[in-house]
């Protein structure tokens, strides 16, 4: 048996042939121009592309030049809370407005799958991985529309949510030494956690603080306590973390080697997850309220697929500290 032709998508000829039809009366009719056709005529084209299981996505694309497809990017790192609720109101919007969902992980390459661009012809690419302005430039060469577009992001009036986040860490850690502590990646660190920790290091230099040691874990009990012994012990240490999984290693390679939480070492989490809050100590963490944010990709979503003008909303990004027992509370 000849397997990659049994593999190969049927077409409108083939769905033809067994309905006794045109390839022009196939065609219409699967495209929603079936009007003009009997009962019993639309009938045995769509039975008869059912048992070929021809899908007519292709010929949505020619005629509409796009699919019913948006590509989501998503950064290739552990998808915390905010990122999934975001992922969740995307979907819920897609499904209303008739439309399809493909997420793709964004592994850090420089460029972007141009040919995957050219050839499902998206609606949209939904931007969540933070891509860089050479991946945004190739995206916008393909004509299709990258949300949230520059227009959109210009339009921001608080500061970037990742310089929030870096401030808020760096301020439960004043006094210390930082150290911003990345989580190992096999293929490289994320565009998401080394923007994080350029916030980080922005905010140590604006309170004049030392710059911070940067760290890896692979989020094992013995390499978060080798990363915690090659670090001197002369002075407290302080750790701004990408995530509350890294946070946590940290926690418990500080318990492995005796160390005092947060006397000796103390820990910043990012995302607040019910686990990290479990803990012994509970986890201090820095909670991301995505929800300005996931309005406004909403908002241009239905705008590009509707074909509306819409003037952008102020983005007002927002964060809350979760303190936990991992820090020395913030004075009043």
């Amino acid at each position: 048996m000849d397997t990659k032709r049994a593999r190969r998508p049927a077409t409108t000829t083939e769905v033809a042939r067994l309905a006794g039809v045109s390839r022009a009366t196939v065609s219409h009719i699967l495209n929603g121009h079936d009007g003009k056709y009997s009962a019993a005529t639309e009938a045995k084209v769509r039975d008869a592309a059912a048992k070929l299981n021809y899908t007519p996505t292709v010929a949505r694309i020619l005629s509409k030049g796009h699919s019913d497809i948006v590509i989501i990017l998503l950064p290739p790192a552990t998808l915390g809370p905010p990122l999934q609720e975001a992922l969740e109101s995307i979907n819920d919007t897609a499904r209303e407005l008739g439309l399809n969902v493909l997420t793709w992980f964004a592994m850090g390459q420089e460029e972007t799958p141009l040919d995957v661009l050219r050839y499902l012809r998206p609606v949209a690419v939904i931007d969540l991985a933070d891509l860089s302005a050479q991946q945004r430039e190739v995206i916008a060469a393909s004509n299709v529309p990258l949300i949230p577009s520059q227009q959109w992001e210009q339009v921001q009036v608080s500061p970037d949510l990742h310089t929030l986040i870096g401030d808020a860490q760096v301020e439960l850690l004043e006094g210390r030494r930082v150290a911003y502590a990345h989580q190992t990646d096999p293929h490289e660190w994320s565009a998401l956690s080394l923007r994080r920790e350029r916030a980080v290091r922005a905010a140590c230099a604006g309170r004049k603080m030392e710059a911070p040691t940067v760290v890896e874990l692979d989020l094992t009990l013995d390499n978060a306590a080798h990363v915690l012994s090659q670090l001197s012990a002369d002075s407290p240490l302080g750790f701004a973390c990408y995530n509350d999984e890294v946070a946590t290693a940290l926690l418990a390679g500080a318990r492995k080697l005796g160390l005092r939480v947060p006397e000796d070492v103390a820990v910043v989490g990012v995302d607040a997850t019910p686990l990290g809050q479990l803990l012994d100590p509970p986890l201090t963490s820095v909670a991301i309220d995505s929800t300005s944010g996931v309005e406004s990709i909403l908002l241009e979503l239905r705008a590009s697929v509707q074909g509306k003008t819409v003037t952008p909303t102020d983005t007002i990004h927002s964060i809350k500290v979760v303190e936990g027992g991992t820090t020395p509370q913030l004075k009043e």
